[in-house]
């Protein structure tokens, strides 16, 4: 099957929030969750329109997207490498010895990741191919490639202003505080890319007008400075659908009730890991209330579904949020499913 692929090209450096937002430290892809609400907050300030109950029939969006992993491109003129989430309990070591670096594995290049598609937990992976947390075929074109220069995190310092007005007393004067932030930037023509699947035309020009607004404004953290600025490109990949009882997760995934997950559950083959997500609200001036926190399944996941999309969408909004925020607090668990063949 083929799919719309959107590639992110960052002109200034990137900085996405971990779950103890904290800012010395970044995470290294951006999650589904965070994309879909960013390109629903861009809906609400250009007018398109967010359709009203999301929370209760998450079809009503008109596309479901992936998470964003990273693609390794060195300059224009090269040839782009997909990297994909490893899928949990398929790439399993030969030996005592090989269990640590294959611990580390988290992305496998198209190749990778297709050949799994099509054997599942029969793929045979090569020691020699791993390369810290990225796993690929070393082909003659990809022998140059140095993980190090796919993106690179560089901390810099930063300074609070105090923003309570100047006491009578000097002395009790709230002193000007620094705090550290990581940044990740992208070498040479790399950068993030995601997999989306649109329902209709009219969910396609709206998730386009909203790309072409965020790339002005930024992803991420600290936008107001000017982090997370973007050029994007849509592209195509064909992935391996074949008829199959499994499927691996793309996304995060919020299934829609405890019984559709006790179903996709069965037996020993299905595989997953849990994610807090939560934040804080991003409606001024109401930025130090915390959204509610929900727990989802991690990209990579394996699950007993023929579905190609599947989850629901939530609403985080705190009991003690002030009268002024009349409008849902959206967290998207909606996830893009790919066939997977297990042996």
């Amino acid at each position: 099957m083929t799919y719309k692929v959107i590639r992110f090209h960052f002109r200034t450096p990137l900085h996405i929030g971990t779950v103890r937002q904290d800012y010395a430290s970044s995470e290294s892809t951006l999650h589904s969750d965070s994309l879909y609400s960013a390109i629903l907050s861009a809906w609400a300030v250009l007018g398109l329109g967010v359709p009203k109950d999301l929370d209760k029939k998450s079809e009503k969006l008109g596309f479901t997207l992936s998470s964003l992993f990273p693609f390794y491109q060195p300059d224009t003129a090269s040839s782009v490498t997909y990297f994909f989430p490893k899928p949990l309990g398929t790439m399993l070591p030969q030996s005592y010895a090989e269990n640590k670096p294959f611990k580390k594995i988290q992305y496998l290049d198209y190749a990778s990741f297709q050949e799994i598609l099509k054997k599942g937990t029969g793929f045979r992976p090569n020691p020699d191919n791993i390369e810290g947390v990225f796993y690929f075929e070393k082909t003659a074109d990809r022998m140059a490639f140095d993980t190090k220069k796919l993106q690179e995190s560089e901390v810099f310092a930063r300074n609070q202003v105090p923003r309570i007005p100047k006491r009578e007393d000097k002395n009790k004067d709230e002193n000007t505080q620094i705090y550290y932030i990581e940044r990740v930037s992208f070498q040479g023509n790399s950068g993030l890319f995601c997999l989306i699947k649109f329902e209709d035309d009219i969910a396609k020009d709206k998730v386009e007008s909203a790309l072409d607004f965020l790339q002005d404004e930024g992803i991420g953290t600290d936008r107001h400075v000017g982090n997370g600025l973007f050029e994007w490109e849509m592209d195509e990949v064909k992935l391996s659908t074949e008829d199959s009882d499994y499927a691996v997760n793309l996304s995060l995934f919020c299934p829609e009730n405890q019984i559709v997950l006790e179903n996709m559950l069965q037996g020993d083959t299905p595989k997953y890991e849990l994610l807090k997500r939560g934040g804080w609200i991003t409606t001024e001036p109401y930025l130090t209330y915390r959204k509610k926190s929900i727990y989802m399944l991690r990209e990579g996941g394996i699950f007993r579904t023929d579905e190609n999309s599947k989850g629901k969408i939530v609403d985080l909004k705190p009991e003690n949020t002030p009268k002024e925020i009349n409008h849902p607090i959206y967290r998207v668990g909606k996830s893009l499913f790919i066939p997977i063949k297990i042996d």
